[in-house]
């Protein structure tokens, strides 16, 4: 480690870790390293949920537009409950009272989305998850996808939040849902 220091002048210049967290990327045994995420967690208190995301059977790979495809479109809106939702436990959507079909806002610290909410028992208490890796933030696509419920508006690319072994952003993040 002591050699590395030396040849890396200023990490932080170029990743927006400082030594001691870019350091631990490195240890010969591997260790839990505490991300962005719940770093923040300590600050932004009213942030009480995981927001993750997950593959749903007819968007799997995301090829050749399939999540812009009409018919795929009307399918998944008339007979998946999953599709374009944010899916939360049901016992924690009963706590915060909102039930299924009540229209929501999903904000982290580094933005928001909105969409309908879907209350299932297949969700972790602490956790929504947006299924699907749908929306887009250019309507040049068409509206429809420029208005489904976007994951990726939750998360950034900010400096310090990217790996500097494998250059993955992180995929979760703290958020606070509620009613609009």
């Amino acid at each position: 480690m002591a050699n590395m220091k030396k040849n890396i002048k200023d990490p932080v210049q170029y990743i927006g870790l400082n030594y001691e967290e870019l350091a631990k990327h490195y240890e010969p045994v591997m260790i839990y390293t505490e991300n962005k995420v719940n770093q923040n967690n300590k600050t932004n208190t009213g942030f009480d949920l995981y927001a993750t995301t997950c593959r749903l059977p007819m968007s799997l790979f995301r090829l050749g537009g399939l999540d812009q495809n009409p018919w795929v479109l009307d399918w998944n809106n008339r007979n998946n409950p999953y599709y374009n939702s944010v899916c939360m436990n049901t016992d924690t959507g009963k706590k915060k009272g909102l039930k299924t079909g009540d229209r929501v806002a999903v904000e982290s610290p580094y933005g928001k989305t909105e969409g309908k909410l879907y209350l299932t028992e297949t969700m972790h208490p602490q956790c929504i998850v947006i299924p699907g890796a749908l929306g887009r933030m250019d309507k040049s696509l068409g509206e429809q996808t420029a208005g489904q419920v976007c994951f990726n508006k939750l998360l950034t690319g900010k400096l310090g939040h990217i790996s500097p072994i494998h250059g993955g952003i992180e995929t979760t993040a703290r958020v606070k849902v509620y009613k609009v």
